[in-house]
């Protein structure tokens, strides 16, 4: 598989809490029941991050979970594409960060759908790395 830091800004990543959106309504809508045969692959690694698995963003098929960060604010996404002629991508995304660094934290992995599972495993390895990042200011005090 190949990875690209740019590839969320070439393609229009969507910056909300919803997964990477790159369809329109009518294609992903013909995909909907395409997530059947990776579902299995991802609902492993949402169960090994102890997240849950979003199905579904604005009314159409999606795959996506968070990972936390560092407390009070941090939260990252991992998201998946719909597979295509075999073949399927895997995004890392910061969603929020106390440093205010997301914008800079952000990378896609292509791959035939035999490596989803190494593609995952690598986002998260990546949030990980991520994580443990030298901060540009110090964490904020938790509002809790």
């Amino acid at each position: 598989f190949t990875g690209d830091t740019a590839i969320g800004n070439i393609i229009g990543r969507q910056r909300s809490w919803g997964p990477l959106q790159t369809f329109g309504c009518v294609r992903m809508m013909r995909r909907m029941s395409s997530y059947a045969e990776v579902d299995d692959v991802i609902a492993a690694w949402v169960k090994a991050t102890g997240s849950t698995l979003f199905t579904e963003w604005a009314g159409t098929a999606a795959r996506y979970f968070h990972v936390p960060g560092d407390p009070p604010f941090e939260c990252f996404q991992v998201s998946v594409r719909p597979p295509e002629n075999g073949r399927t991508s895997v995004t890392a995304t910061a969603i929020d960060t106390n440093d205010d660094t997301e914008e800079e934290m952000d990378q896609t992995w292509e791959g035939p759908l035999e490596q989803l599972g190494e593609m995952l495993g690598t986002a998260l390895a990546t949030i990980e790395q991520w994580k443990a990042r030298d901060r540009r200011k110090p964490d904020p005090p938790s509002p809790w």
